[in-house]
């Protein structure tokens, strides 16, 4: 659905509507997760990293239940947020009124794309290649060796830890004041929550700018598709080849527009998996 349009139904299709959002919403009861921490990150990443010029900053979202987590790019909480927010009053107006008129906020989109869900010990990576979503479980886990080190983060005493991850190599600062093994990303393991982490060649950092006591629910990606961090490596490497190919597929594209394509969407060689 775009952002910024506005959708209205007649009365028939208003109430086949408001009936088969209602059926809808009774069976996705159980795709969503509660949470009871919200952790807010500070995101610094460069997308090519023989640009500095592509470098960005964008918040991230951490929220911590019972039975899971689930860490994402903040803007996709607010999009969620203000989408749902939208919805249900539209939804409202349509039972009393009969009418349904949708006005779809106008949103930018996250830039970090990857999401990361664990649910009871079982972690996902949610990803995109152009504008389809895969789901696979992540090969690389992180180990750790705890240093004899200690600073300040946000008013929590942190300790050192040095860690790998795939060919990676990563510098995180925990708290045993937050005895929970979570972190950004897949960044996870250690004895208490991770307040920041970054790799050693300085292209990614995560920095816990706030971390609340509040609850909230979330909704992992649907209709994702299911593969292997394999088959997924293999698609991107097929993607980078040549975008504009995917490109097409989905729009028309202008001859005189294929080579910017090809160069924006094959640039970005920052991946984190």
């Amino acid at each position: 659905m775009d952002w910024g349009k506005t959708i209205k139904f007649s009365k028939f299709q208003t109430v086949l509507f408001i009936f088969l959002m209602s059926t809808n919403y009774l069976l996705c009861q159980e795709g969503i997760y509660s949470a009871n921490l919200l952790c807010k990150y500070r995101i610094s990443s460069i997308d090519d990293t023989l640009d500095v010029s592509t470098r960005y900053v964008e918040l991230a979202t951490l929220q911590i239940g019972d039975k899971g987590s689930l860490f994402r790019s903040h803007q996709k909480f607010v999009v969620d947020s203000i989408y749902n927010q939208a919805f249900n009053k539209a939804f409202d107006n349509a039972s009393s009124t009969g009418g349904f008129t949708f006005v779809s906020p106008s949103v930018s989109s996250a830039v970090f794309e990857p999401e990361v869900f664990v649910n009871n010990g079982n972690v996902y990576i949610y990803d995109n290649i152009y504008t389809d979503s895969y789901r696979y479980k992540p090969v690389n886990k992180c180990s750790w060796k705890l240093i004899n080190e200690t600073k300040m983060i946000s008013g929590h005493l942190c300790k050192k830890a040095e860690g790998s991850y795939g060919n990676r190599m990563v510098i995180a600062w925990y708290s045993n004041e937050i005895p929970i093994p979570e972190g950004p990303y897949n960044f996870k393991g250690l004895p208490g929550l991770i307040l920041q982490i970054d790799d050693v060649q300085m292209n990614n950092q995560f920095l816990l700018i706030s971390l609340e006591k509040r609850k909230t629910e979330f909704k992992i990606i649907e209709n994702a598709i299911e593969t292997t961090y394999s088959r997924f490596l293999d698609k991107r490497k097929e993607f980078l080849k040549s975008p504009v190919s995917y490109v097409k597929l989905r729009r028309k594209v202008a001859k005189e527009d294929e080579e910017m394509i090809n160069k924006n969407l094959s640039r970005r060689n920052n991946f984190l998996d």
